[in-house]
């Protein structure tokens, strides 16, 4: 198994400014160390970070092709094509697949999902998987990957 070389560090130094924030707002110190390292430092800041109106968030079709990759989603669903989710195996890639498998069964879409093995396909959608898919009787598939605006 390959182990990643990365790790998280949270400091373990007692900080009288996280006891404040973790106390003010019925959160764990670490919770609220994350929340600190992030340069969120007040209990106003911490609330508005932590539950962020819709209206805040970016637009989504600021992202170059969402209007044409929206449109020919909504044309599969209403031709009944079938719609595959090809995901990745991270936290990020399996949540934002979730997220997809969710809409299109709120669709009723015709739908199936593929998150690859990391160890032996490795990431992104090869030649090798999009034959297979099409071979499966998948027309369309959607990368499902969150990306981060500015």
């Amino acid at each position: 198994m390959l182990q990643s070389k990365r790790k998280w560090i949270v400091e373990q130094e007692t900080n009288e400014n996280i006891e404040r924030l973790s106390k003010e707002l019925q959160i764990s110190e670490v919770t609220a160390r994350l929340l600190w390292n992030r340069g969120i430092t007040s209990a106003e800041e911490a609330l508005k970070f932590l539950h962020t109106e819709i209206s805040q968030l970016h637009d989504p079709f600021l992202m170059d092709g969402m209007e044409t990759a929206v449109n020919r989603l909504k044309e599969a669903v209403s031709n009944n094509e079938k719609v595959l989710v090809f995901g990745d195996y991270d936290a990020d890639g399996v949540s934002s697949t979730s997220i997809m498998i969710f809409l299109l069964k709120e669709l009723k879409a015709e739908f199936g999902w593929y998150i690859p093995n990391r160890f032996t396909e490795g990431t992104g959608q090869t030649f090798q998987l999009s034959k297979k898919r099409k071979k499966k009787g998948f027309p369309l598939s959607l990368l499902s990957i969150p990306v981060l605006l500015p």
